[in-house]
């Protein structure tokens, strides 16, 4: 089940683009161009370009940088690894706002304001769904945080492409009888 939800997340999250077309030329250029300036750069010049580009390396490009000689590609992982670090901490205080309302319906205000504001990202719906899969299930943890996790999902579709929300939705939904009626609708 926790697979099953990574991979529906990772899909939700990914660059809106067809879901069967490949990269365009023109992205594909860009990713090139990108891979050459992390692997030159060092230092704060290489946090600053992976955080700036957090969201776009895609898996591809990544692999290609892992071909580099070791003390560069190294290099890069670890520049990767900060960021990624530094995101889900931002992610587990925004959580730790959202849950300090105590009251579910201030939560839910809290998790939407996050959304509004654009503060709401990959590594919020990680942090979420590390504390559903933490919860042990029949508690009221676990059913708060599951519905955190599931208005989460639903912001994420409001802002997706619509054929990816869809797919989205529909992965997650375990109830055949439901997704038929979602694909109805």
């Amino acid at each position: 089940m926790a697979a099953r939800r990574a991979v529906c997340a990772l899909l939700l999250l990914a660059p809106a683009a067809p879901l069967l077309m490949p990269h365009s030329g023109r992205r594909t250029l860009k990713l090139k161009a990108l891979a050459e300036d992390l692997l030159a750069a060092e230092g704060p010049q290489l946090a600053s370009l992976v955080e700036d580009n957090f969201e776009a390396i895609d898996a591809e490009t990544m692999s290609a940088m892992q071909q580099a000689p070791p003390e560069i590609a190294e290099r890069i992982m670890s520049a990767f690894a900060a960021e990624t670090d530094k995101r889900m901490n931002k992610a587990k205080e925004r959580l730790e706002h959202v849950l300090d309302a105590g009251e579910l319906l201030e939560m839910d205000r809290r998790l939407t304001t996050l959304f509004k504001q654009g503060q709401a990202d990959a590594a919020l719906l990680l942090c979420l769904n590390a504390n559903v899969e933490a919860a042990d299930p029949n508690t009221d943890k676990h059913s708060i945080m599951l519905h955190l996790y599931t208005r989460a999902q639903e912001e994420f579709e409001k802002k997706a492409d619509p054929a990816r929300a869809l797919v989205h939705k529909l992965c997650r939904q375990p109830d055949s009888q439901i997704r038929d009626n979602i694909l109805r609708t």
